[in-house]
């Protein structure tokens, strides 16, 4: 709220905003974090800071190889939110690996993929998959309801 944002900040005049702010009384305030969520939160932390140190050391590879006239092709780069993609892919891979298929309405479609692509496709087909349901879900602020497979007659 405009009314809390203060110039100069300083630590009086951030208690002094806490305390008017929790006086207020149409003011939300945001839940305590579970330990769960806290957990995951620090898993989710330490595992980026592992992936950010494998891309650096890769990257210093590339440099030193490139010194001795060795170039690799990079892959493409990749657009949109980085957290919220891996996170797409990453449920998408438990879905692909872990999910029983005759129990879900995208399963025959999941089967019918896997014998034409690699895995690593229908992983990121699966999270593109996902994605638009989420984002079909958002935008029409519906609950989800999952749709009905076609059986070819």
């Amino acid at each position: 709220m405009k009314r809390f944002v203060k110039s100069n900040k300083n630590d009086f005049i951030d208690a002094e905003a806490i305390a008017e702010a929790v006086d207020c009384q149409n003011m939300r305030f945001v839940p305590i974090k579970t330990d769960d969520q806290l957990d995951l939160q620090a898993l989710h932390r330490v595992r980026d800071r592992l992936i950010t140190r494998r891309t650096s050391l890769i990257n210093q590879l590339r440099a030193f190889l490139l010194e001795r006239g060795l170039v690799f092709a990079k892959s493409p780069a990749k657009r949109g939110n980085l957290y919220l993609r891996k996170i797409l892919i990453h449920g998408a891979r438990a879905v692909v690996l872990r999910s029983k298929r005759e129990r879900i309405a995208m399963g025959a479609w999941m089967t019918s993929l896997e014998t034409r692509a690699p895995r690593n496709v229908l992983i990121v087909a699966t999270a593109n998959k996902l994605a638009r349901i989420v984002w079909a879900v958002l935008s029409s602020g519906q609950d989800y309801r999952a749709a009905q497979e076609l059986v070819a007659a």
